[in-house]
């Protein structure tokens, strides 16, 4: 079964090449100080394949979890299969879920969020691994949600065992939020935050740099038009396109448990907040914590070596953004945004809503 997917042939094969070792019910494969962290992923026809590295977690450190991979090239790399018949009922031995989700409309902090998470209480993050964003690609094609339920817990199992005690958060990329309710359905009352912005900033900032579903976008392959059934797609309107896939976001996390998560604005993310969600989150923070999430803040969050020094942009975003785009936006994407802050909102934020 074909895929697009971020299944990296490129790593070195501990087994040579061989076909992937097939898994029993029960799975160890993390024991000591050096985790065998899932690399990349590839749904087969039969097993869903995984490749494991043996990297500490402590490495993860870097903005994305794709970038602590780069800078292990020559580590050998373990396949394991699988079986599809049943991936629910395989468990992995240290299952325990992240202590918390990071959620996000994209541009909206999340990487920064995760520096100030990371450290905290000695907690590991985990921003945006390549085995679950294969998983969650669409089309699934004949693979059930339960089969993907399945595949996230075990994703999940061996981040955990790999963590080996330590606590651990899962920043998500911003289109697997399209697929929120079945990664909480496979995490149930996983504590999530779902981090948000002026869609019109958020537009602007990929249009000049864009994401995986911006340039997607003029491809007959896009796998992300799944999510615009509801009208056909304006070919010829990138605005409209982008606007449409925003809402689309929103209205991912709107059917989510309030009781489990909520909402944080791009503009209030401060070391305030990020404590705030850290205690949400069951972590404690003190005042060292909130020295270092502030030089934090100082600097681009992206940038690996935390040398490019930050510069705030949203009015700069907003004055470029055009009247095209404005008004797709408000048609497409601020009311789904609008109708999700109304039902998480807390009672003093009950005018927070955009225009």
């Amino acid at each position: 079964m074909g895929q697009r997917a971020d299944w990296d042939e490129s790593l070195p094969k501990r087994n040579g090449g061989c076909l992937p070792t097939v898994v029993p019910d029960t799975v160890r494969v993390a024991p000591g100080e050096v985790g065998h962290i899932p690399a990349s992923l590839r749904r087969g026809e039969h097993n869903l394949e995984i490749k494991i590295v043996p990297i500490s977690p402590v490495e993860f450190h870097d903005p994305f979890y794709s970038g602590t991979l780069k800078r292990f090239p020559d580590i050998n790399a373990e396949s394991m299969a699988f079986p599809r018949a049943n991936l629910l009922d395989i468990q992995v031995l240290d299952h325990r879920g992240p202590a918390g989700i990071i959620f996000h409309m994209s541009r909206c902090g999340s990487t920064l969020l995760a520096h100030f998470l990371r450290g905290t209480e000695d907690c590991l993050v985990f921003c945006e691994p390549p085995a679950l964003n294969s998983l969650l690609m669409p089309p699934w094609g004949d693979y059930s949600e339960n089969e993907i339920i399945g595949g996230i817990r075990i994703i999940i199992g061996l981040l955990a065992q790999a963590a080996s005690g330590r606590r651990y958060i899962l920043k998500l990329r911003s289109w697997n939020t399209l697929f929120a309710a079945t990664i909480l359905r496979a995490l149930p009352n996983t504590p999530w935050v779902f981090l948000t912005r002026d869609p019109v900033e958020i537009a602007v900032s990929v249009m000049k740099n864009p994401s995986t579903w911006v340039r997607m976008y003029d491809s007959d392959q896009n796998p992300f038009l799944f999510a615009l059934d509801r009208m056909p797609i304006n070919s010829d309107s990138l605005e409209i396109y982008i606007s449409r896939i925003l809402g689309a976001f929103t209205r991912g996390i709107q059917g989510l448990d309030v009781g489990t998560g909520w909402l944080e604005r791009y503009e209030q993310l401060t070391a305030t907040a990020s404590s705030n969600i850290a205690g949400r989150f069951g972590l404690k923070t003190g005042p060292h914590d909130f020295d270092r999430m502030a030089t934090q803040a100082l600097f681009y969050s992206k940038d690996p070596k935390r040398q490019t020094r930050f510069r705030p942009d949203s009015a700069s975003k907003r004055a470029f953004a055009s009247r095209k785009l404005i008004g797709a936006l408000e048609r497409h994407a601020i009311p789904d945004l609008n109708r999700l802050i109304e039902r998480f909102a807390h009672p003093h934020e009950a005018n927070t809503k955009l225009r």
